[in-house]
Parts: C-alpha cells; structure tokens; sequence
C-alpha cells in the first residue's frame, strides 16, 4: 500500500462539502458554494479539531470561503490506516491524493470552486508549498507559522534530535504510552489541564484521548523527518 491509499482525517467547514467537490449533489437544497476553497495542512500533531476555532472564526469574517482542513494520516482517533507509520514524504504524497480525488477530480482539472487557496501550519506549510508547486491553481498559498527548512540547526531543533532517535521512539512506544494508557481519562486530562491550562475542554479531552502507541509512533516519526 502507497500513501495515495492512506486515509486523512478531514475537517469540513460544512457538512457534505468534500462530496460536493467529488461532485456530487450539495446535501442541503439550499447549499450555494462559496467563490472560494481553503485547504488547510495542520501542524504535527496534524489533529484536524484542533482547527475548529479557525475554521469557524474564517467563515465567519469571510461568507465567500469554504474551509477543508486535511489531517495527517496516522494522526487520527479512528485507526482507519491498520496501524500503519508514515514519514514526511508520504503526508505530502497523501495530501497530493487529496487533491488529485477532491479538489481537482473533475474532468479536465477544473475544481467546482473558482479559486482555490491552499494554506498551512508550523510543518503543514511545507505540505502546502509542495500543493502549490504540484497544482498550478492553486492561486494563494498562507503559512501559519511556517517549519519549511533548515530544522536541524534551529534552537528547538537542537534540543528535541536527540531525543527523537529510534531508541528513544521504542521506549517511548513499549513502555510509557502503554502506561499512559492505562491512567484514567480523568488523570490524563489532569495532566494535559496542567500542561495546558489555556486549552478548551474539548481540546484538552481530545490530546488525553491521544495516548496511543500507534498515533505517539506517527507523531514522533513525522516529527524526526521534520529534523531530517
């Protein structure tokens, strides 16, 4: 299996939206899509929820966009991906699927949407870049604070190498998730409550109920071929 057959996460800022671009029919009679798609890649952990907010906050300043936020495979609650590890190179082949089967599935090309901007967060922007460059319509590309290049000989890149080496990335998986895991959910949110005391319930509940060996693998393992 390629990443062209991982499956993402997909953040909607309406419902029925991914399939009306696939081109089918609009899920309300009453739909009128707006002159304007955003595709947004997340950060790492590429949790689309974690975009609610933005999502909702953009729609509401801006009536002519629709927003589609489009998760890291293996970064999901919902194990659709049979447990399966993906590095940096195959997020950017799977976001690529996603365009070439939603955004751009129509015949010749053509997106049902007039313009298409495509956008991202800390490493989500070098997922973009490559949309931008790959995709010739895509007409606006906006970073979030962008992670592009050169992560090895940054301040937080120096610190977080050593600790991202496949020793550490087993122990982290055979020991400590597994005993994270078997905290109560009450605990868990205590501790991301602690860390986080600014973070929204839902959010709050949404990180303590990521406590899985297979998302903690594929968070770690994007983030090691971030540094390179």
């Amino acid at each position: 299996q390629g990443p062209a057959s991982a499956v993402c996460d997909i953040l909607e800022s309406r419902s029925g939206l991914v399939d009306y671009l696939r081109g089918g029919k609009a899920h309300d009679s009453h739909f009128e899509m707006p002159s304007r798609l955003f595709v947004l890649h997340p950060g790492n952990p590429g949790i689309t929820r974690f975009y609610d907010q933005f999502v909702l906050h953009l729609c509401r300043e801006h009536r002519d966009i629709a927003v589609v936020v489009v998760g890291f495979a293996g970064h999901s609650l919902a194990d659709d991906n049979r447990g399966r590890t993906f590095v940096l190179q195959e997020q950017v082949e799977a976001a690529d699927d996603f365009y070439r089967s939603v955004v751009y599935s129509q015949r010749g090309g053509q997106c049902r949407v007039p313009e298409v901007h495509c956008g991202g967060h800390s490493i989500g922007s070098f997922v973009a870049l490559h949309m931008a460059a790959r995709f010739t319509a895509v007409k606006k590309c906006l970073f979030l604070t962008p992670t592009v290049m050169r992560m090895r000989q940054s301040p937080n890149g120096q610190m977080n190498d050593p600790y991202l080496g496949k020793p550490m990335m087993a122990a982290m998986r055979s020991v400590v998730m597994p005993l994270v895991a078997l905290l109560p959910a009450k605990v868990r949110a205590g501790v991301v409550t602690v860390a986080q005391p600014f973070m929204s319930a839902a959010h709050c509940s949404l990180v303590s109920a990521m406590a899985m060996p297979r998302i903690v693998d594929n968070v770690l393992t994007l983030a090691r071929s971030e540094i390179g």
